[in-house]
């Protein structure tokens, strides 16, 4: 997925990827989305907001956002 060479992001970065990482999984349990396969959706949700962070992309909200579009199939609401 990153290629021979991970990404290396700032504290800040790091930061921000789990808060937005905490609140796309508080929306999926909010709407009962969050009772499929725990482990592997948060992981799904973890993955796709390194991935997009990998392109220097910080801001909270469009990491949550992405994230919940691509493993869901729909954005935050």
């Amino acid at each position: 997925m990153f290629g021979a060479q991970s990404p290396t992001f700032e504290p800040t970065a790091v930061r921000t990827m789990a808060d937005a990482l905490d609140q796309a999984w508080a929306l999926l349990e909010e709407s009962g989305d969050a009772d499929r396969d725990q482990q592997e959706t948060r992981l799904a949700l973890a993955r796709c907001i390194i991935e997009l962070a990998s392109s220097r992309d910080y801001n909270t909200s469009t990491l949550r956002d992405a994230a919940l579009t691509r493993v869901t199939g729909r954005a935050s609401e």
